[in-house]
């Protein structure tokens, strides 16, 4: 059995949670998720400038935990601008 994900603390919350290209119709629209505790990682260190030291102790999880999360964040937006996809932000396991 999979152990139940912690709780991560998130500080700062998206604007807005749909990103999409311009001129693309909805019906044909593909996208990817971002969960919000990457959204957070991406926040703190990449707009903010923490290092991945502050932003783990912010956040409430070990630097590793958090390079991997960062990771993610960094590979699905990369994606979504490389390929025309849309961008959605949802919470994700540990955020009721």
């Amino acid at each position: 059995m999979a152990r139940r994900p912690k709780p991560r603390n998130i500080s700062g919350k998206p604007v807005s949670t749909l990103f999409r290209p311009q001129g693309v119709p909805r019906a044909k629209l593909a996208g990817v998720v971002v969960e919000l505790d990457a959204f957070e990682a991406l926040r703190l260190v990449d707009a903010l400038g923490l290092s991945q030291e502050e932003a783990a102790e912010i956040m409430g999880v070990s630097r590793s935990t958090l390079c991997r999360i960062l990771g993610q964040g960094r590979t699905q937006v990369a994606q979504a601008l490389c390929q025309g996809l849309a961008i959605r932000i949802e919470l994700g396991p540990g955020h009721d």
